[in-house]
């Protein structure tokens, strides 16, 4: 009713007039955050005047340096851009992206207001939804700068660093990234934000789940493609997302968001030492014991398992199996092959991981034998006949599980 009387408007007019106090700004920005904004979860219907989002502008750009303004100016924006359908002004304007960023600068610059920060970020991760922003977002100055800046900080609170981290990974989950002509999420700077990040909050999964799509997003991007040359780089994110699983190994998205951008890491960028190798097997093993039947923790610590294998190869292979954890992904084999819905994915993952630790080897092909590993695949036959794929591999691991060693009588 408010809106329909005109209060918009009316608040408008009020900024416009008073464009010199922060404190009217600041009130304004509130007022058209609040009028806009409707009830928690409903869809905004009300339609903005052209000239609101020219007020809120300008109030951030002539109070950049008040925190206040900062702050309820880019909750303004941030509750605007939730509009269905956006506001023109917030789709591929660069001008907006670099308002924020500046905003941004000054806080840092200051008392590091987390709320202004906060609002700060929130806005430019409801402007990340639109995929004409994301090259403003990671250009310089942006908000990718912005969140460097931030994380390289002594000190910055948790919730800024969430958020920052919440902008980034939204642009490295749109599809056109990586391909020619899309965004680009430098990578080194992406470890760094990634390593930063981890280094003060490794115990905070809002800042450790959106660490994992950057960094899987990065290790998968086909532009860089191929072993990084900067391995150290990746192996300290590498070590942070070790350090944040072995912290939380009983929260599923941990566990699952951690286990495939490590995955992924090793599949596309590391080789993985002996010192890694050790932590990312300590790490499965905690996992696989805190969630024995989760089939979506299953399936991704199967896949880190089998790329830490497949990367490192024979250097490796008996640490693996000196860790127990092969022994883990027989439970996953015995306990899937019997569980009813969408097994397939998590049987696949298993199946290609048994085959890869090394069954060649009697002592290995004797203990998952004895695990029960020949039943569980056996099974897995018998359910799903016209899984071409899943039936050859399964095939592949039984009959390397229950050839006799050389030299002994069949």
């Amino acid at each position: 009713e408010l809106v329909q009387a005109g209060a918009i408007k009316s608040v408008i007019s009020v900024m416009e007039i008073h464009e010199q106090s922060a404190e009217l700004q600041a009130m304004g920005c509130s007022a058209i955050d609040n009028l806009m904004g409707g009830q928690p979860g409903e869809p905004i219907t009300a339609k903005m005047p052209d000239q609101g989002l020219a007020v809120v502008f300008k109030a951030l750009k002539k109070h950049s340096d008040d925190a206040a303004v900062v702050r309820r100016g880019a909750s303004a924006i941030a509750t605007i851009a939730q509009q269905n359908p956006p506001a023109p002004q917030l789709v591929g304007n660069s001008d907006v992206v670099d308002l924020l960023g500046q905003a941004g600068k000054y806080v840092l610059s200051g008392k590091q207001d987390a709320q202004a920060l906060v609002q700060i970020f929130r806005a430019l991760e409801a402007l990340a939804e639109y995929k004409e922003n994301h090259r403003f977002i990671v250009a310089d100055p942006g908000a990718f700068t912005l969140a460097l800046s931030l994380v390289q900080t002594q000190s910055p609170r948790p919730a800024p660093v969430a958020r920052a981290l919440a902008v980034i990974a939204k642009v490295c989950e749109s599809e056109d990234v990586g391909k020619t002509g899309g965004t680009e999420v430098p990578e080194a700077d992406g470890l760094t934000l990634v390593t930063k990040s981890l280094g003060h909050y490794w115990n905070h999964p809002s800042v450790v789940i959106p660490a994992c799509t950057i960094m899987a997003a990065l290790a998968k991007s086909s532009s860089q493609a191929g072993k990084s040359s900067d391995g150290d780089s990746w192996r300290q994110a590498m070590c942070g997302l070790i350090k944040a699983v072995k912290a939380r190994p009983a929260d599923v998205a941990v566990a699952v968001s951690a286990c495939v951008a490590l995955a992924w890491t090793c599949e596309r960028k590391v080789k993985p030492n002996g010192v890694l190798v050790g932590d990312m097997m300590a790490a499965f093993v905690m996992v696989m014991r805190a969630h024995p039947r989760d089939a979506d923790v299953a399936e991704a610590a199967c896949f880190m398992f089998s790329a830490v294998v497949k990367a490192g190869g024979d250097e490796v292979r008996g640490q693996v199996i000196r860790s127990g954890a092969p022994l883990l992904v027989v439970m996953v084999l015995r306990h899937f092959s019997e569980e009813q819905g969408d097994v397939q994915p998590v049987l696949r993952r298993a199946v290609n991981a048994i085959r890869l630790v090394g069954l060649e080897d009697p002592a290995t092909a004797g203990a998952v034998k004895l695990a029960g590993a020949p039943d569980a695949l056996k099974k897995i036959l018998s359910r799903f006949p016209e899984s071409q794929g899943l039936v050859k591999a399964t095939n592949a691991a039984l009959e390397a599980i229950e050839k006799e060693p050389a030299g002994q009588n069949t």
